[in-house]
């Protein structure tokens, strides 16, 4: 997953407390940004490597979430167009 933290570092790998095999990588972090589109590319792939050391499987779902009740905070966030290709 790729999250927006409000204080971990930019680049860090996380395992999700409530879910062991969930990885996590924080893309954007802090409040400089809020109210504005973020663009983010990456190498699907590497990143999944990077954080379970092995090769990813074949996936057949992608899901875009918003989480902020673990915060107890609102959260609101508009998704622009996704796109997959080929490494």
């Amino acid at each position: 997953g790729y999250v927006w933290d409000t204080t971990v570092p930019v680049g860090t790998g996380l395992t999700s407390a409530k879910a062991p095999n969930v990885r996590l990588i924080v893309v954007d972090s802090g409040s400089e940004g809020l109210g504005s589109w973020r663009y983010h590319q990456r190498n699907i792939r590497a990143d999944y490597v990077a954080l379970f050391g092995r090769e990813p499987p074949r996936v057949g779902s992608v899901a875009v979430m918003i989480d902020s009740d673990d915060t107890g905070s609102a959260a609101e966030a508009l998704v622009g167009a996704l796109a997959f290709s080929p490494s």
